[in-house]
């Protein structure tokens, strides 16, 4: 997590979702911006330890917005941080994105989360939002002409298909 110059994402959840609806506040489990930290790792391990003081890491809802390139959460296509399954929380550095520094959940995580939801706004996420409904249809079409491949999901490790039934996608243009 980290601050947009002049938004406060944190403000803006509050006020469109968590208000309300009512959440309770120990129910909600803001990632903390990596400049509260010594670094990205440390951020990182602190986040995950707060997240196991609260439980296992899993979550009910996990929010997301998703970048023009259809990145999710800080977990961009080619770095290191993507693979990695072992972990709750880990640090990104050398992000394509600004800011080069941040912490993101792990793919493990989001595909174990209750529900996702996946927040696109703005002209520039037409593409990705078309490759990510894309992506659902293929999975639909995948599940009726082959009903085993419903436990391979659309590749071997079957990272997307745990999601597919728990995944809302709510765009604006």
């Amino acid at each position: 997590f980290y601050r947009h110059t002049g938004v406060d994402p944190r403000g803006i959840m509050r006020a469109a979702l968590l208000d309300v609806v009512g959440a309770a506040s120990a129910n909600v489990h803001e990632m903390p911006s990596t400049a509260d930290a010594p670094d990205v790792d440390a951020a990182a391990s602190a986040y995950s330890d707060d997240l196991r003081s609260h439980g296992s890491g899993e979550f009910d809802l996990v929010l997301l917005g998703m970048g023009p390139d259809g990145h999710v959460a800080s977990l961009f296509p080619g770095l290191p941080h993507l693979d990695v399954d072992d972990r709750i929380v880990v640090g990104v550095t050398g992000s394509p994105k600004p800011p080069p520094e941040r912490i993101t959940l792990t793919r493990p995580v989001i595909n174990g989360s209750r529900r996702v939801w996946l927040v696109l706004a703005g002209a520039d996420k037409a593409g990705a939002l078309g490759l990510a409904a894309i992506c659902v249809v293929i999975l639909v079409v995948l599940e009726r002409l082959f009903p085993s491949a419903r436990e391979l999901g659309p590749d071997v490790d079957g990272n997307l298909a745990p999601l597919r039934q728990r995944l809302a996608l709510l765009a604006q243009r």
